[in-house]
């Protein structure tokens, strides 16, 4: 614990409290006491709450069923039913798992055309740039299938794509701009993406 807690000096302090004999104790420093306590106020913003629910909106509005499993979002460190959910009930709501051994869902409840824009149509560019190691060099037949990929139409990650089979060309140009969407939406991105992508 000493080795520990001597490697964050700003965050842990050290003391000795009265009385003969007393093991040292640790406690927080007052410079992690007030960077705690401007986390809590972040978090109970208005506008902390309103970027956290859209976020949920568009992550249920580019899964299959518009529905995501609780165990799936808890994945996801977004504390739902004591704060964004009852305030955003416009937004979504919670189905099921009123039962202990019962995993209840969100579902969507309302539709935004506002936020259904994925990342590549907000950049302008429709195009999946290919980035390969030093040294390799593809070759033509490769090149020519992927030119003709590129210019295959774009489907946004809010577009039914259930017509699409997943072996095709189109439903991997769907995958594609799926990946982008769906990473943009947790707040830590490159922790937690790969659960986002679940709810596909």
């Amino acid at each position: 614990m000493d080795d520990f807690t001597s490697k964050y000096p700003s965050v842990f302090d050290e003391f000795l409290p009265g009385g003969i004999g007393v093991l040292p104790h640790v406690r927080l420093t007052g410079e992690a006491l007030n960077l705690d306590a401007e986390q809590c106020l972040v978090y109970q913003s208005n506008t902390y709450k309103k970027q956290t629910a859209d976020r949920l909106l568009k992550l249920l509005m580019i899964s299959k069923t518009n529905k995501i499993p609780l165990s799936i979002i808890d994945c996801l460190k977004w504390d739902l039913k004591k704060t964004i959910v009852p305030e955003f009930s416009d937004y979504f709501q919670v189905v099921g798992g009123r039962n202990r051994d019962e995993d209840g869902v969100l579902e969507l409840v309302c539709w935004s055309d506002e936020l259904a824009v994925s990342v590549m149509e907000k950049k302008g560019s429709i195009a999946f740039p290919m980035q390969f190691s030093r040294g390799f060099e593809m070759d033509k037949k490769s090149k020519k299938w992927e030119d003709e990929w590129q210019k295959l139409p774009y489907i946004s990650p809010y577009e039914d794509a259930s017509h699409l089979l997943p072996n095709s060309d189109d439903g991997d140009g769907c995958a594609c701009a799926f990946a982008p969407s769906s990473s943009s939406l947790p707040r830590s991105p490159k922790a937690e993406s790969h659960r986002a992508v679940r709810c596909r």
